[in-house]
């Protein structure tokens, strides 16, 4: 499959870079090989969420968009845009949501998301304390890990 998203998604200080890191072993931006259930896969990793790298959607697409595969987190919704936003360009540039987990319950924010993009995934939860710094750093990249099928 060409052009496969995996997302990450939480509000801020949800833990979105923290699990990132952890789930890739990755401390910036970069191609990763990572080994799953299936087979290796080569991925391009973000570690900030675009909203905080100041990209808009479309600038998003054309920065990223020559991968096959790729690692985002995203905020659910920020000046620069929402999750929708950015899930819809990168679909209309040709990309396939993967796989997605959301850091927190945000349930009107998930809500939307599904009601504007009903060909998504479905979407895992990882469960994370009402202060992130009160869990591990590796639990919820443990958790999907078990989720995605990736070791």
């Amino acid at each position: 499959m060409r052009n496969e998203l995996f997302i990450v998604l939480g509000n801020g200080q949800t833990g979105k870079s923290v699990t990132i890191r952890g789930l890739t072993g990755m401390t910036r931006e970069g191609k990763c090989d990572l080994e799953t259930d299936n087979d290796d896969i080569d991925i391009y990793v973000l570690i900030r969420a675009l909203q905080e790298a100041k990209l808009t959607p479309n600038a998003a697409v054309v920065k990223y968009g020559k991968y096959e595969k790729l690692l985002i987190p995203l905020h659910f919704s920020s000046s620069y845009g929402t999750a929708v936003d950015y899930i819809r360009i990168f679909i209309e540039a040709g990309f396939t949501v993967s796989r997605i987990v959301a850091l927190d319950r945000n349930r009107n924010a998930l809500d939307n998301l599904q009601t504007a993009l009903p060909q998504l995934p479905e979407i895992q939860y990882i469960n994370i304390p009402e202060d992130i710094r009160d869990m591990p750093n590796n639990r919820a990249a443990h958790q999907i890990r078990e989720v995605w099928d990736w070791f």
